[in-house]
């Protein structure tokens, strides 16, 4: 982790933009005493370059007028490397996150400061000709650059927070393995993962992470699903109204329930974390105490008070807790709770969903032949899975509500995924898949070799930064038209190569 401030060459810059220079009028240039030649002979070009010490950086205009205005910049190395150290590097900003760029230019660019002459500046020179004339002063050249650097939007390295919270997960490690490895607190986890501080915080409060007496923890999707699992049957077995569950009462049945008990469960913030994917919506009326309490920070900020402990928790917290009405009543939305039971039954086996809702056993579906020879096995051939038709008509079941397969996968929206040749549907984690654009299109590609555009687009959004994801997949996927039903063709993607 490097620090960059403006600070350190504002000297330079001052000396430069006080000095004016007129066009055409010959300026005296020298090389500092420290100066070093980043040239070579043409017979060292196969010998390694020398190190560079100066390097010029491009930086979009916001961020400029940021690092002038006295904010600090931070290099920080992304996940990903073999060897720690020899990663990539992004630029992380109070509110950005820039992948880093080296272009190496083979000019010579040379970097000099502009002063006022020492007879200027002492008042000395008597010439009357010389007074007419503007000062020339005297550049000094200190540094040669091979090149620049160029930033672009870069997403939160999500994997390395993963990476240093994993040890510690929720219902994974136990009190003694708690204790002798490292938790990481907010400030610790800037520290480590490359992240600007705005971003970072958005995505421990948007991602399976919660605070536990101030260090930040994972909560895995194994347990996660648990507590959904445990905490819908519990309130539908108690008869409690989803829109006013008590939020202590439901916790203590639920560590009765799950695996580990109070140790994975430990308070009701990791419970209402938990409980987010069902959580009802705040109405517009609930969400102006939240609106006022995330406007307080700043207002605090312009009269120079600092915010408490408290009223930082509770801005924190604030659409929390402005969905339920109180931090101990919770809401939760049926409608979601449905739809969790339903992705549910999508882990178990077909035939035992068959059974349980009587459903006939499928036919197999014409275009199912057409699949690749070289395409993996899905899942419905490796040991079967539920038909998207099947899966509807369960939904309806379980909602008692009337809804297509179409209006069905909007709902579920990159929770799930169809095989059009087989006509199976299967859930999917996409906070599990790489980071890395690249790794994840070819980890989706393994899960299926041909994808609808705009349900491929969807699961690669989130680890695209800045970039449009439909030209970006034209060029990284082949488009085939395949004829799933006859006289009519659908436009999908495939791998581009092989």
């Amino acid at each position: 982790r490097i620090e960059c401030h403006w600070p350190l060459q504002q000297s330079c810059i001052a000396k430069t933009a006080n000095m004016a220079l007129a066009a055409g009028q010959p300026v005296p240039v020298y090389y500092s005493s420290d100066f070093v030649s980043m040239d070579q002979e043409v017979s060292d070009l196969s010998a390694p370059k020398p190190e560079t010490r100066w390097c010029l950086l491009e930086l979009p205009k916001e961020q400029l007028a940021a690092l002038e205005a006295g904010q600090k910049f931070y290099f920080q190395e992304l996940s990903g490397a073999e060897v720690p150290g020899n990663g990539f590097a992004a630029l992380c900003t109070n509110n950005a996150t820039f992948g880093v760029e080296f272009l190496e230019n083979s000019n010579t660019i040379l970097i000099g400061k502009v002063e006022a002459s020492e007879a200027k500046a002492d008042g000395e020179g008597d010439d009357a000709k010389a007074a007419d004339k503007p000062a020339a002063g005297r550049c000094t050249i200190f540094a040669q650059c091979r090149g620049q650097l160029i930033v672009k939007p870069e997403k939160v390295d999500v994997n390395r927070v993963r990476e240093l919270l994993a040890p510690t997960a929720l219902g994974q490690a136990t009190a003694a393995d708690a204790e002798s490895t490292r938790m990481f607190d907010l400030p610790a986890l800037q520290y480590e993962v490359a992240a600007s501080p705005e971003e970072l915080k958005k995505l421990l409060q948007e991602g399976p992470y919660v605070e536990v007496e101030g260090k930040w923890r994972l909560l895995p999707e194994r347990l996660e699903r648990e507590v959904l699992d445990a905490a819908v049957t519990i309130v539908t077995a108690m008869g409690w109204s989803p829109e006013a569950v008590e939020g202590e009462e439901l916790l203590k049945e639920v560590q009765t329930n799950v695996r580990g008990g109070e140790a994975s469960v430990p308070n009701l913030a990791v419970l209402q974390k938990a409980l987010t994917s069902i959580a009802a919506e705040a109405k517009q009326s609930e969400q102006k105490p939240a609106a006022e309490a995330k406007e307080a920070a700043p207002a605090a900020e312009k009269a120079d008070v600092a915010p408490t402990v408290q009223d930082t928790a509770s801005t924190d917290a604030g659409q929390s807790q402005a969905s339920s009405g109180s931090s101990k009543t919770l809401a939760l939305d049926k409608q979601k709770m449905t739809l969790f039971r339903a992705l549910q039954l999508l882990r178990e086996p077909a035939q035992k969903v068959r059974d349980r809702f009587q459903l006939p056993t499928p036919e197999i579906k014409p275009s199912a032949a057409k699949r690749p020879r070289l395409a993996a096995k899905s899942a419905a051939s490796a040991g079967g899975a539920l038909q998207l038709d099947e899966f509807t008509a369960v939904y309806k079941e379980l909602s008692d509500t009337e809804i297509s397969s179409e209006d069905l996968m909007k709902i579920l929206g990159i929770r799930a995924y169809v095989d059009e040749f087989e006509g199976t549907i299967h859930a999917i984690d996409v906070s599990a898949l790489p980071r890395d654009p690249i790794e994840r299109l070819r980890r989706l590609f393994e899960l299926q070799s041909h994808w609808r555009p705009e349900r491929l687009a969807a699961m690669i959004a989130p680890s695209l930064a800045g970039v449009k994801v439909d030209p970006w997949l034209l060029k990284q996927a082949r488009q085939v038209f395949v004829e799933l039903e006859p006289g009519t063709e659908l436009r999908m993607l495939t791998k581009k190569f092989g």
